[in-house]
């Protein structure tokens, strides 16, 4: 890489009018590129492995130092961050084309159903205990610990329970609520 091949992957992707971004090389032990490293313009700059996640530089060229490149991806996030900011504000200003707002809704979604998943959610506030409407509760439950609109839970929950995603069980006379794929919890 140079300054004029990172410019003219820059300029590619500002012409292709998309969403983008970058990701920095990290050439592992065993690759090709760490084998044969003296094939290519690189110099590895350290061997801590934990540095290894295509966020950092690890690797420098002849014309490109590691905060070169970093300097570069910050940039380009930047500018893309700026950018779905103004997507955002668009939206919520119901200004925003039908794709953007596909775009807005789809991350929020996935972002909810990222909490789900890595927080245990559904485990952890399945159990509903007797209530009059358990979905209600739960839906309740959702919103309230992540801090996401109620009715946007509600719909994203029934889509994810319509999908055969989460189910409804009842186990020892409770309504409780869980992954489909949990089927040891079935039997508690």
């Amino acid at each position: 890489e140079t300054w004029k091949t990172l410019n003219d992957s820059e300029n590619l992707a500002k012409e292709l009018d998309i969403a983008y971004g970058y990701h920095l090389l990290a050439p592992f032990p065993g690759t090709t590129v760490c084998e044969d490293i003296d094939n290519y313009d690189l110099e590895i700059q350290t061997q801590d492995w934990s540095q290894y996640d295509a966020n950092r530089a690890v690797v420098k060229t002849s014309g490109l130092s590691q905060d070169n490149l970093e300097e570069f991806v910050t940039s380009v996030e930047e500018g893309q961050k700026k950018k779905w900011k103004a997507v955002e504000d668009r939206y919520k200003r119901g200004e925003c084309s039908g794709d953007e707002a596909l775009r807005v809704e789809g991350f929020a979604r996935m972002g909810l159903i990222y909490s789900l998943l890595s927080e245990d959610l559904i485990e952890k506030l399945g159990s509903t205990g007797l209530v009059e409407d358990p979905f209600s509760h739960l839906s309740e439950q959702i919103a309230k610990t992540t801090h996401a609109d109620m009715e946007f839970v509600r719909t994203t929950l029934k889509d994810l329970m319509n999908s055969g995603y989460i189910k409804q069980s009842t186990i020892q006379g409770q309504p409780r609520f869980l992954w489909t794929h949990n089927n040891r919890m079935d039997k508690i």
